[in-house]
């Protein structure tokens, strides 16, 4: 189990608004689903573009707290001190950033890889 409170807090957070945030984006999808209003060629185009912006809002995003981190284990670095645990900490905190970035960049892949599998033109931003 978590043993320090800050970082209990900082899950409780993070899950708390992660899951809000799947939440406000979840309605995204529906401009991807126009029924009868636009042809199929005109809808599978616009799901793409509404695929493709989410991926970019999320990479971005993904950019700003990978380097808010990065900096926060830089700190953890530097105050250590000496101290085996800190440091410990922050190396395990900058092996998860580097997973968190590598999963995130792999997201486009993924796209990319559905699409082909479906037979559709890939997006040329992927």
């Amino acid at each position: 189990m978590l043993k320090n409170r800050s970082v209990k807090k900082l899950v409780l957070l993070g899950s708390r608004w992660g899951g809000r945030i799947v939440v406000l984006l979840l309605p995204l999808t529906v401009y991807a689903i126009d029924p009868g209003a636009t042809p199929p060629s005109a809808a599978a185009a616009k799901f793409k573009e509404v695929i493709d912006n989410v991926i970019n809002f999320g990479l971005g995003l993904l950019v700003v707290l990978a380097v808010a981190m990065i900096v926060y284990v830089a700190y953890l670095f530097l105050t250590a001190g000496g101290n085996a645990e800190i440091f410990q900490k922050a190396r395990t905190y900058l092996v998860y950033i580097l997973v968190a970035v590598a999963v995130g960049l792999l997201a486009r892949v993924f796209v990319a890889l559905v699409f082909e599998l479906a037979g559709e033109p890939i997006p040329d931003s992927l």
